[in-house]
């Protein structure tokens, strides 16, 4: 069974998990982008994340975070980033 992981997701979309920094009802695990210690290596066949990156600081812990992203991706998997408001 595929899984797929929406990071800072907002809205439900069939076939996607998301994780998200506050609970809410649309939210499967809540929890920081940059820590995914709950899902095992590989745990992911597509992860996406939209307007997260431009949150994180690009000296530490943006590698960091991509690191651990696709730690949690199978071999193969597709990672998706959108980083709509870089200039801020």
């Amino acid at each position: 069974m595929e899984r797929k992981l929406h990071i800072g997701g907002r809205q439900v979309a069939p076939g996607w998990e998301i994780l998200d920094v506050f609970a809410g009802g649309h939210v499967d695990h809540v929890g920081n982008a940059n820590d995914l210690s709950r899902f095992p290596d590989g745990s992911f066949d597509e992860i996406y994340a939209s307007h997260v990156v431009e949150h994180l600081d690009y000296k530490d812990e943006l590698l960091r975070t991509l690191t651990e992203w696709c730690r949690v991706l199978r071999p193969g998997g597709v990672l998706r980033v959108s980083v709509p408001d870089i200039d801020i």
